[in-house]
């Protein structure tokens, strides 16, 4: 039988669970994130994780995790650079 005729065959994942998994993701950024984590938090499997990151957000779960961690030194190098003295920012180049 077709897989996707099949009595057991899981659904399509929503965007909204794909939009919880990405909060929890956010949530955990400053730990290590890997598959085995993703794929429990979410309950998808690797294959169908990848997919639903390249379907909504046209690149992969890890590197969607690196640019959310770069994004947040970003605005953090931000803060601090705008907390300092010009003097004293100018001295670290």
């Amino acid at each position: 039988m077709h897989p996707i005729l099949s009595p057991n065959a899981k659904p399509p994942e929503s965007p909204q669970e794909l939009a919880q998994l990405c909060h929890w993701i956010e949530e955990h950024i400053d730990q290590q994130i890997g598959w085995t984590d993703l794929v429990a938090q979410s309950g998808m499997d690797h294959t169908t994780l990848q997919k639903q990151f390249n379907l909504y957000f046209r690149t992969s779960p890890m590197q969607w995790i690196r640019s959310k961690r770069l994004e947040r030194k970003q605005r953090q190098v931000s803060i601090m650079s705008a907390a300092l003295p010009i003097p004293n920012a100018l001295k670290m180049g």
